[in-house]
């Protein structure tokens, strides 16, 4: 119940149906600054000893006319917070590539474990809701194609199978927009 409880407030539940990018940070911070301004003023009011337990629409209004400058404070902290965490993991992903893409330069590299460092970059990009950016998306899909990646990422990733084919078909879908976005004149 706990964890519920923080994922409607965090906006969490938003990164289900959307990628993680700008307009989802802004979002989730609007959700969770409005929880956190209503929590607070809540708050206030039970431990004021001045206030009546009693609850007045009115009253309530004025409140938030006072405070509305907490607001804006708690929405630039969440969303500095969020966007920081945002592109902490773009970076940590993009370098994950990198050191990938560098090690398969290598004349002795073992095929095995590289399949199994793409499996691993498919499994984060995936939980960090990330998969299905543009740039993202494109290696993600040719590396699904190749089938020790598929091996091992059905071998390693919880839910193995049915996940590899919900990503197949969702990674494919996004991957034909991408190439239609770009064949536009």
């Amino acid at each position: 119940m706990w964890k519920k409880f923080i994922n409607i407030i965090s906006g969490e539940w938003i990164l289900k149906s959307a990628d993680n990018g700008g307009p989802v940070i802004a979002l989730r911070s609007i959700v969770c600054s409005i929880s956190l301004f209503l929590f607070i003023l809540g708050f206030m009011n039970i431990v004021d000893p001045t206030k009546s337990w009693d609850f007045s629409f009115r009253i309530f209004q004025e409140e938030i006319v006072k405070r509305i400058t907490w607001f804006g404070v708690l929405f630039a902290a969440v969303y500095a917070a969020l966007y920081s965490r945002f592109s902490s993991q773009w970076s940590y992903l993009a370098n994950l590539y990198n050191t990938i893409k560098q090690a398969s330069l290598r004349s002795d590299i073992n095929e095995d474990i590289l399949s199994e460092w793409k499996a691993a970059f498919i499994e984060d990009a995936e939980y960090l809701h990330l998969s299905h950016k543009n740039n993202f998306a494109s290696i993600i899909y040719w590396w699904i194609q190749d089938e020790k990646v598929k091996e091992k990422y059905i071998q390693y990733t919880p839910g193995g199978k049915e996940r590899f084919e919900s990503l197949v078909c969702s990674i494919s879908t996004r991957y034909r927009k991408i190439c239609s976005e770009y064949k536009k004149p």
